[in-house]
């Protein structure tokens, strides 16, 4: 062995160590607003949009991850909207026509009370006698009760109408057995729901396909849980960030991002706020 070999050359590698890979990382700025840069489509709900982002190519011998860095969403969903498709609520004086007549409610987060306010502003509009139709909430069940006032009338459900919150049932008349005789209440046979939800899922074109529910498919990025009152904004970091491994995005060009919230069972949101989050794709 020559002396060089023997004596210089360790002193050389050990002037120049292996070099770490870097890791590279792009965090995705996404905004629901009207307006925000890159936006390309909004739905009527203001739960899911569609952006552009500056494109990426992602190398086909990666390992891609994605996780949420961060989000913004303001804890106010829309419990009754025209956009959810659940804003009717049906009655009649007539056995053959169950939905003569309809209350529309307007879009907001109504509780029982609320709920049964609002019917009542209907019936007065359809120049029908005030309290005709009035629902309550019972503490002991978490059941609404439904009362009709007056006899020669029937309280109807529809497809669009927000039978799942107060704990009825699709196309379920009161009474089932025709018009009331005489002042009548009756119990909703399922537990009243007026919350939107207890958490949200996150959803992202980026994983599509990357989590799985039993044998479907799905695009979770997170679960963010409320922990702010109704009305004030949530901001949400994970304390313990787990990224997901999204194999499906090894050799993809990037250009694009869809970003949709759900309730914690994948039923439709319906907010009155704009969105942000940062989410972090790297390999």
């Amino acid at each position: 062995m020559s002396e060089f070999v023997k004596n210089e050359l360790p002193k050389i590698i050990r002037a120049f160590p292996k070099q770490k890979r870097e890791i590279p990382q792009i965090k995705l700025i996404l905004n629901s607003a009207s307006g925000s840069a890159g936006l390309v489509s909004r739905d009527l709900t203001k739960s899911e949009f569609v952006t552009q982002i500056v494109p990426f190519q992602v190398p086909i011998d990666s390992n891609p991850y994605v996780y949420l860095y961060k989000a913004q969403i303001w804890n106010h969903f829309i419990t009754i909207s025209t956009a959810l498709g659940n804003n009717k609520i049906y009655y009649t004086n007539d056995a053959g026509t169950p939905d003569k007549y309809s209350i529309t409610i307007p879009d907001g987060y109504w509780s029982d009370t609320e709920l049964s306010n609002q019917i009542n502003v209907g019936v007065i509009a359809n120049s029908h006698t005030s309290g005709l139709i009035s629902c309550v909430g019972q503490l002991a069940t978490q059941k609404i009760i439904w009362t009709i006032s007056a006899s020669g009338w029937q309280v109807y459900f529809k497809a669009d109408s927000p039978y799942s919150i107060t704990g009825n049932t699709l196309l379920q008349k009161i009474p089932a057995g025709g018009l009331t005789t005489a002042s009548y209440s009756e119990t909703s046979p399922n537990v009243a729901d007026f919350s939107a939800c207890t958490s949200i899922l996150v959803t992202c074109s980026l994983v599509s396909g990357c989590t799985t529910s039993g044998s479907v498919q799905k695009n979770i990025l997170d679960s963010v849980v409320p922990d702010v009152g109704v009305g004030s904004l949530i901001n949400y970091q994970p304390q313990n960030i787990s990224p997901l491994s999204a194999p499906l995005l090894r050799g993809d060009n990037i250009n694009g991002v869809t970003i949709k919230l759900t309730n914690e069972t994948g039923g439709a949101l319906s907010i009155t706020e704009d969105f942000s989050l940062e989410v972090c794709v790297g390999w």
